[in-house]
């Protein structure tokens, strides 16, 4: 199986694991940024202070950073 080097596109990899692409795509970035070992299932729920999850929501409601932007800026572990 090759992504990059294009032996299989996007859409047969997900299909062929029946998996969604955004999943997949959170994985490609997250791979990036951490290499294998933040692939590696978590062994414990991330906690979220109050101020954080209050400024992340007001981050995204003033319009002025995306879903996935606010996501990333406060290394929120899971976008659903």
């Amino acid at each position: 199986m090759v992504y990059k080097n294009e032996e299989y596109t996007l859409k047969e990899l997900c299909s062929q694991y029946q998996i969604n692409d955004t999943p997949f795509h959170r994985w490609i970035e997250t791979f990036k940024k951490e290499g294998i070992s933040g692939l590696e299932e978590s062994k414990s729920w991330e906690r979220y202070s109050k101020e954080s999850k209050k400024a992340a929501v007001l981050n995204y409601l003033s319009g002025e950073y995306s879903y996935k932007e606010v996501v990333r800026k406060y290394h929120i572990s899971s976008d659903s």
